[in-house]
C-alpha cells in the first residue's frame, strides 16, 4: 500500500506525457511491489506501458511516442548514453540509399534489443571514441564516413558529408580528427587541402592546411572535444 501511494505522488508530479521506467521507481519498494503497484495503475489507465519498463503518464493531447524517445529513456535509466547509428548517419547524409532496418542506435553499454509496438529496436555497443563524436554536423559525418569503410571512402562521400559545414563546425572538426582512425584522418587531409575542397566548402586551401597542421596529442584533442560539447 505504502509503495502504490508513494508511486502514485511520483506520477503525479510528472508532467503530461512524460516518461518513465520502473528503474525510476524502485526506491518506493521492492521490485515485487513496485511492479504489482505499476500494474494496478496500467489496469487502471492511470498510466500507460509503451514497451518492457517503460511507461508514460497520460497526455493531455495525442502524444506520438517515437522509437528513439523510449530507447532513449531505457539507455538512461541504466546510466547509458545514447547517439545514432553510423549507418542511420550515413543515410541522413545522403550517402547510402539505406539505414537500418529496425531502428538502432549507439550506446556506451552492452549491446540489447526490446520491442517497441511491432518493432525491435536495437542498441549496439560503441567504442567511447564514436560516442563522443555525438550527433552534431561534425559527429554524424564521421560516423558516417567511419562506417563505410576505407574500401567505400571517396572525395564524393567526403562532400556529401561536409556539404552542410560551416566555419564552426570545421573548427570542430579539428577535435574530431583525433577520435578518427588513421586511414580517415589521412584520407580528409589529402581531400580537404585539395581543390575540389575548396569549391565545395568555401574554404581556402591555406585555411584546411593551418587547420591540419601541428595535430595535438589524441588524448589532448580527445579531451578538449568532450570538454566542447560537455557545453553545448
Amino acid at each position: 500500500m505504502w509503495t502504490t501511494a508513494q508511486i502514485k505522488r511520483h506520477i503525479a508530479n510528472l508532467k503530461p506525457g512524460e516518461l518513465f521506467t520502473t528503474r525510476n521507481l524502485l526506491l518506493y519498494g521492492t521490485r515485487g511491489a513496485v511492479d504489482q503497484a505499476v500494474y494496478i495503475l496500467v489496469e487502471a489507465d492511470q498510466i500507460q506501458r509503451l514497451a518492457r519498463g517503460v511507461f508514460m503518464k497520460p497526455a493531455l493531447t495525442k502524444r506520438v511516442v517515437t522509437a528513439f524517445e523510449i530507447a532513449q529513456v531505457k539507455a538512461a535509466a541504466f546510466g547509458k548514453q545514447l547517439v545514432s547509428h553510423a549507418t542511420d548517419a550515413a543515410k541522413k547524409l545522403g550517402l547510402t540509399e539505406k539505414g537500418n532496418e529496425a531502428p538502432t542506435y549507439f550506446v556506451n553499454g552492452s549491446s540489447s534489443s526490446f520491442r517497441f509496438g511491432n518493432m525491435v529496436v536495437c542498441l549496439k555497443r560503441a567504442s567511447m571514441r564514436k560516442m563522443i563524436l555525438g550527433d552534431d554536423k561534425a559527429g554524424l559525418a564521421i560516423k558516417a564516413l567511419w562506417g563505410l569503410g576505407k574500401d567505400a571512402l571517396s572525395k564524393t562521400s567526403v562532400m556529401l558529408a561536409t556539404n552542410e559545414f560551416g566555419r564552426q563546425d570545421r573548427k570542430k572538426l579539428h577535435y574530431v580528427k583525433d577520435l578518427m582512425p588513421a586511414w580517415l584522418s589521412d584520407f580528409l587531409y589529402i581531400y580537404t587541402c585539395s581543390d575540389d575542397a575548396k569549391n565545395k566548402t568555401g574554404a581556402s586551401r591555406g585555411f584546411w592546411a593551418n587547420f591540419w597542421a601541428g595535430r595535438p596529442a589524441r588524448v589532448t584533442g580527445y579531451a578538449r572535444y568532450s570538454a566542447d560539447i560537455s557545453l553545448m
